[in-house]
C-alpha cells in the first residue's frame, strides 16, 4: 500500500488537516479523468470504503498521513498487532476424548441423506434425446 499511495496528489480541505481531497497524477497522454477520494483521518474514513472495511488505512490515507508528515501506523486498528494476535491463542483449546465418549455426549438428532435426492454415478450420463424416424433409419442400414 506505501508504493501505491506514492503516485497520488494530495489537496487539504480543512484547515484542521482532518479532511483531505486525494487523487491520482493527472497524466495528460493516458487520456483518462483521474478518480477522486474525500479522505478524513480523524473519523477513519475513506471514499473508497477500504479504510472504514479493515480498519486499516488505504492508500490514499496513507497519501494523506505522509502529505501531513503523520505516521500512518497509529491508524492501523489494535486487532493487527501481534500481542493481539498472540492473545487469541493463550487459552488452550479443550482436549478431545476418545472416540467411545462422543457417541455418549450425543444431543442433536442423527440426519439421514434420502436415498432419492443422491446423484447418479459418474460416467457416461444416459442419453435423452428423443429418437425420429431418421434414427430408424440408420439402424435399419447397420
Amino acid at each position: 500500500m506505501v508504493t501505491k499511495s506514492n503516485g497520488l496528489y494530495v489537496l487539504p480541505m480543512s484547515r484542521s488537516d482532518t479532511v483531505f481531497h486525494v487523487s491520482k497524477i493527472p497524466r495528460p497522454l493516458q487520456g483518462y479523468d483521474p478518480t477522486s477520494y474525500r479522505v478524513n483521518l480523524e473519523e477513519k474514513w475513506c471514499d473508497c470504503g477500504y479504510f472504514q472495511a479493515l480498519n486499516s488505512p488505504c492508500q490514499h490515507a496513507i497519501a494523506t498521513c505522509n502529505n501531513c508528515r503523520r505516521d500512518y501506523k497509529n491508524l492501523v486498528d489494535h486487532v493487527y498487532f501481534l500481542h493481539s494476535v498472540c492473545k487469541v491463542y493463550e487459552v488452550e483449546f479443550p482436549t478431545i476424548g476418545s472416540q467411545t465418549e462422543w457417541h455418549g455426549n450425543q444431543t442433536w438428532p442423527t440426519i439421514l441423506p434420502d436415498p432419492q435426492v443422491r446423484r447418479d454415478k459418474s460416467g457416461r450420463p444416459n442419453s435423452t434425446r428423443i429418437h425420429n424416424a431418421m434414427d430408424m433409419r440408420q439402424r435399419e442400414r447397420t
